[in-house]
C-alpha cells in the first residue's frame, strides 16, 4: 500500500538507513527510526505508524518481543520481525506478541515488499472483521433487548386482558353483594323499627293492673334480655356498614385495575396523570404499604397528550423499585408539579441508594442490581423507552448510597416532531 508509513526498530543505523532507503523506494515512507525499545514506544505513540520493522536484539531494558508486545497492545500497530534469530525459543517467544511476519536476515527487498503488503492487508481486514463484530454485537444486544421488550409487553397485555376479566367476572357478584347488603340494611331497620313499637306497646300493657298481662310482658322483656337483642341491633348495623364499605373498596380497586389494564385506550389522548398515578398507587398498594409510608403531593397539572396506559407503567415501574430499595422500612413520596412547558411526576425514597458506579447504567437493557430471580433489568430501561422515545421527555435520576434516590420525569406539555408523539 503505497504511501503507509512504517516505524523502523533497529540498533545498527547503517543497517536502518538501509531499511529507509529501500522502503522509500518501494513508495513507503519511513516515518521514524528507532534504536531501542523505550525510543520505538515512544515514536509509535508520537507518530501513530501504520507498520513497524522491528529487530528482536535490541540495547536498553527491552527487547524487540517486549517492545511489539507493548506496541500492538497499547497502539494497535502490526509489527514485522527482521532478525538473525532463529533458535526454537525465540521463535517461540515471537509467537506470543502475534506478529505479522518473521523475516531472516539478511533477506530479499522483494520478500520485505510481499511481507509488508501483506502485512498491512491483513491488519485492514482485521480491524474490518473487528469493527463488524463490534457493529453485530450491538446489533444483537439490540436485537435481545427489543425482543425482551415486546416479550414483556405481549405479557403486561396478556395479564392486562386476564385482569380486565377477572375485573368483570368480580363486578357482577360484587354488584349483587353491595345491592344485597344494601337490602339487608333496610330490613334490619325495619325489624329494630317493629322491635320498638312492641316494646312501646309492652310498656303500655305493664301500666295495666292486670296480673296475666304483667307475667306475659315480663316474659317478653326477658327473652329480649337473654337473646341480646339491643346489641344484635346495634352491631348488625355496624357490621353491615364495614361490609358496604368494603364492597364499595373492591369495586374501586377493580376500577382501577381496569383502567390501568384496558386495552383499547392504546392511543394517545389527554390525560389527568393525578388520576392516572392514584390509581396506579391503588394497583400496586400491596408493594408499598409494608416497606414505607407513603407521601402524595399531587400539583394542578393541565390535561397532559400521552399514552396514559405507558405512563401508568412508568409510575408502577418506579414506586415498585423504590419499595425494593428499603430494606426495612422508609418512605417514599411520589410528587407532581407544572414547571413552565413540563409537567414534572417525581420519586424519592429513603432506600439503599445507589452506587456511582452502577449510576450509569440503570437505564441499559438487563442491567439490575437486585439479586438473581428479583430483576430482569428491563423496568427502567423500558421507562427511559417510553418517556424519551414516545413522549420527548426527559428521566433523571439523583442519588446518594445509603441516603436515598429520587427519580425525576419530565413529559412536555406540547410533544415534539409533526405528529407529537411517536408510536
Amino acid at each position: 500500500m503505497e504511501g503507509a508509513r512504517i516505524l523502523i526498530v533497529e540498533d545498527t543505523k547503517v543497517f536502518a538507513a538501509y531499511l529507509k532507503k529501500n522502503l522509500e523506494k518501494l513508495g513507503y515512507i519511513a516515518t521514524a527510526m528507532a534504536t531501542t525499545g523505550e525510543e520505538a514506544i515512544e515514536k509509535a505513540a508520537q507518530l501513530h505508524p501504520d507498520l513497524a520493522l522491528m529487530d528482536i536484539s535490541l540495547a536498553g531494558g527491552l527487547d524487540g518481543i517486549e517492545t511489539a508486545k507493548q506496541i500492538r497492545a497499547r497502539f494497535d500497530i502490526p509489527v514485522i520481525y527482521l532478525t538473525s534469530s532463529t533458535d526454537m525459543e525465540t521463535l517461540e517467544r515471537a509467537k506470543i506478541s502475534e506478529p505479522f511476519g518473521y523475516i531472516i536476515k539478511p533477506f530479499d527487498i522483494k520478500v520485505l515488499h510481499t511481507n509488508i503488503e501483506m502485512a498491512l492487508y491483513k491488519h485492514q481486514m482485521d480491524r474490518q472483521v473487528r469493527k463488524s463484530e463490534v457493529g453485530l454485537r450491538e446489533t444483537l444486544d439490540q436485537l435481545k433487548s427489543t425482543q425482551s421488550q415486546l416479550l414483556q409487553q405481549e405479557k403486561l397485555a396478556s395479564i392486562g386482558q386476564l385482569a380486565a376479566g377477572v375485573a368483570h367476572e368480580i363486578n357482577n357478584p360484587m354488584g349483587y353483594i353491595g345491592s344485597n347488603l344494601g337490602t339487608l340494611q333496610k330490613y334490619i331497620g325495619k325489624i329494630q323499627q317493629h322491635d320498638q313499637i312492641g316494646l312501646d306497646i309492652m310498656s303500655k300493657l305493664k301500666k295495666l293492673d292486670y296480673p296475666e298481662v304483667q307475667g306475659l310482658t315480663q316474659e317478653i322483656e326477658n327473652s329480649h334480655k337473654q337473646l341480646k337483642l339491643d346489641f344484635i341491633f346495634e352491631d348488625v348495623g355496624a357490621l353491615i356498614e364495614e361490609s358496604l364499605e368494603g364492597a364499595d373498596r373492591v369495586r374501586k380497586i377493580v376500577a382501577d385495575l381496569k383502567s390501568f389494564s384496558h386495552q383499547a385506550e392504546e392511543g394517545s389522548k389527554e390525560t389527568d396523570l393525578n388520576k392516572g398515578i392514584q390509581s396506579t398507587i391503588n394497583i400496586v398498594w400491596n408493594e408499598l404499604k409494608y416497606k414505607a409510608n407513603l407521601t402524595k403531593e399531587f400539583g394542578e397539572l393541565p390535561p397532559v397528550l400521552c399514552y396514559p396506559q405507558k405512563i401508568n407503567q412508568v409510575v408502577m415501574n418506579l414506586l415498585v423499585n423504590a419499595a425494593h430499595a428499603i430494606e426495612n422500612q422508609g418512605e417514599i413520596r411520589i410528587k407532581t408539579a407544572s414547571e413552565n412547558s413540563h409537567v414534572l411526576i417525581e420519586v424519592s425514597d429513603t432506600g439503599c441508594g445507589i452506587s456511582e458506579e452502577n449510576l450509569s447504567h440503570i437505564f441499559e437493557p438487563f442491567f439490575t442490581t437486585k439479586g438473581v430471580g428479583k430483576g430482569t433489568g428491563l423496568g427502567l430501561s423500558m421507562a427511559y423507552d417510553i418517556i424519551h422515545n414516545k413522549h420527548g421527555g426527559e428521566i433523571k435520576v439523583d442519588s446518594r448510597v445509603g441516603e436515598g434516590t429520587t427519580f425525576r420525569v419530565y413529559l412536555p406539555l406540547t410533544p415534539k416532531g409533526e405528529n407529537g408523539l411517536h408510536g
